[in-house]
């Protein structure tokens, strides 16, 4: 279980979507830790909800500590870097809100179940960004989906137009 800063291919991954708005000297990542996986199946079971697929691992994200439950992917996997960026998107959430940004993540896990993540899809973003929304329109956890998939399109080359306006509200 090895708790450590940022890799500097790490930070320049999180400085694409996060510019400096996110202190990489204050995140710790703390890898091949278990409890990420047991809360979650101790949440699946209090929610009633069915466990996840064998093979899929939760990561929690708690203030400036990233704790994934498996060693991450290396330097030569860019795009395998997206869970990397979602929970830093929670840490990026904590340098602006504090502690407020748990419950928030919490409560809408609680309210929206399976459905947290669903941010609606590029169409979505368009026609939110067309009516004026920013990033602060989504949930916390929507937010994080909306930076991580920013992320993996900009590294596959793909288009980000609808993405880009919300990573920009990021970046100020």
């Amino acid at each position: 279980m090895a708790l450590r800063r940022l890799y500097a291919f790490e930070q320049a991954a999180a400085a694409e979507v996060f510019g400096s708005r996110l202190d990489c000297r204050r995140v710790r990542v703390w890898e091949q830790t278990p409890w990420p996986n047991w809360l979650d199946t101790a949440g699946r079971w209090l929610l009633r909800r069915p466990p996840r697929a064998p093979g899929v691992h939760n990561a929690v994200a708690l203030g400036n500590w990233c704790c994934f439950p498996v060693q991450l992917p290396a330097a030569s996997e860019p795009l395998a870097l997206g869970w990397l960026i979602h929970e830093l998107a929670h840490a990026w959430q904590f340098q602006q809100l504090g502690w407020r940004y748990l419950w928030l993540a919490l409560r809408a896990q609680q309210q929206a179940g399976e459905r947290v993540y669903d941010y609606g899809g590029a169409e979505n973003l368009l026609r939110c960004r067309a009516q004026g929304a920013t990033l602060q329109h989504f949930n916390v956890e929507q937010q994080a989906a909306i930076l991580q998939h920013y992320y993996q399109l900009r590294c596959t080359a793909q288009d980000t137009a609808a993405y880009a306006p919300f990573a920009r509200d990021v970046r100020g």
